[in-house]
């Protein structure tokens, strides 16, 4: 609560919210009462909450169930879903089963094919490096265009993340290589990539074609 709350009182628009996870497979009411608490007490009337769908990391997953009864209570607050779980029967279900839901997909390599089925974008960790190429690919589908070859790149850029996941310590350490200072440090249990696997990240991200995007890529921090 005390960090949504936070998170508002900054500024956001809105607050992805994972679901509460020491306990597996809990049950349906045990998650509707979570949010609720979440939306009565930390969101405010013009905020807005999206439910975090990541259950490779949870292992608790958000039913679709669980979005009908939210839905239909706090039809103003929630605004949809994070789907990160890379399953993109799943995604096409959300935005087949909620139209009226912003559902975005948290997984580069399913961009394009999330906004055929009607999705509004996505949330990548990947953007806080790339954003200008999930930018294109999301700009290219919408004026009617083939997005397929960024969609190609923006995959092969996921493809390069993903070889030295978890994702804090890549995308840390080669944004601290770049703009210097120290709040690129990671929390335990992360530590920082080996200099030869960062090094490695960076290259894998040139050979991904990445330098249009991130043209500072292969230049010393300031």
């Amino acid at each position: 609560l005390t960090l949504t709350r936070r998170a508002f009182a900054q500024g956001a628009d809105a607050a992805p919210v994972v679901p509460p996870f020491y306990y597996k497979a809990p049950p349906l009411q045990g998650l509707e009462a979570y949010y609720q608490r979440v939306l009565e007490e930390a969101v405010p009337d013009n905020g807005r909450l999206l439910l975090y769908h990541i259950p490779q990391l949870t292992q608790v997953p958000i039913p679709f169930e669980l979005l009908e009864r939210l839905k239909a209570r706090f039809p103003q607050k929630l605004a949809g879903v994070k789907d990160s779980s890379g399953d993109p029967e799943n995604l096409a279900g959300l935005c087949q089963r909620f139209p009226d839901l912003r559902v975005f997909s948290g997984n580069d390599r399913l961009l394009q094919g999330s906004q055929q089925q009607g999705a509004a974008g996505c949330i990548i960790a990947g953007g806080n490096l790339y954003a200008p190429l999930a930018l294109e690919v999301y700009q290219a589908f919408r004026r009617g265009a083939d997005p397929a070859e960024l969609q190609e790149r923006l995959s092969a850029a996921r493809a390069a993340l993903e070889r030295f996941a978890p994702f804090p310590p890549p995308i840390k350490g080669l944004l601290g290589r770049h703009y210097g200072g120290h709040a690129w440090r990671l929390r335990p249990p992360l530590v920082p990539l080996p200099p030869a696997e960062a090094e490695a990240f960076a290259r894998a991200l040139a050979q991904a074609g990445l330098g249009p995007y991130m043209g500072w890529l292969d230049t010393p921090a300031t």
